[in-house]
């Protein structure tokens, strides 16, 4: 769970989502690279934020309810849902 004094400009991190797989209801963690391009600490009482590519996205602000649930370490899967990766 990183805080913004430890995100970095160019710096990779994971961020893990439960995903429903297609039209049913079985579903799985998926991990996805968010990859920091600047980060914005908290000046004068504003509120900090990150702008962020998640997932090779069109970069965007991700503000501290988003960013303290990435992983700085890319998880190990914990085993597979029908030949998928689950985290």
């Amino acid at each position: 769970m990183p805080t913004i004094s430890k995100l970095s400009p160019g710096q990779t991190v994971y961020s893990v989502e439960r995903r429903r797989m297609g039209n049913t209801t079985i579903s799985r963690g998926a991990c996805f690279s968010v990859y920091v391009i600047e980060v914005h600490p908290s000046v004068n009482g504003s509120v900090p934020f990150v702008i962020a590519s998640w997932n090779s996205n069109p970069s965007r602000k991700f503000y501290e309810k988003s960013f303290k649930k990435w992983k700085l370490v890319k998880p190990e899967p914990k085993g597979s849902v029908l030949g998928m990766k689950d985290y």
